[in-house]
């Protein structure tokens, strides 16, 4: 049995994110990423990050996204943006790229 959401499926999914945005009349919310405790190879220790309500989603979501992306560019693109993304890939990453080779394999080979 396949636990993979369809592409077609995730704007239904996660509207609430957009609409919810859209109903209040402002940005949507973003919360501060401290690095003051962590390494910085720059020394910037005073650096914050604003994430996105989309990387604030639990991890079994962003897995559930990263399975369902359409092909290698947008998970390159998803994963090269988004640190929080990237840590998710690289949790899963053998059932991710499994789930990229599945959809990409031409039907009858």
């Amino acid at each position: 049995m396949s636990h993979m959401v369809l592409p077609s499926r995730i704007p239904k999914l996660f509207g609430w994110l957009v609409n919810a945005a859209k109903s209040q009349g402002n940005e949507p919310e973003a919360s501060i990423l401290s690095t003051e405790d962590q390494p910085q190879k720059t020394g910037a220790a005073d650096r914050r990050w604003v994430l996105s309500p989309l990387e604030k989603l639990p991890l079994e979501l962003q897995f559930l996204i990263l399975v369902s992306v359409p092909d290698s560019a947008t998970l390159r693109g998803l994963i090269d943006a988004s640190l929080i993304y990237h840590r998710a890939y690289l949790s899963s990453k053998e059932k991710i790229l499994s789930a990229l080779i599945e959809k990409q394999q031409i039907p009858g080979t």
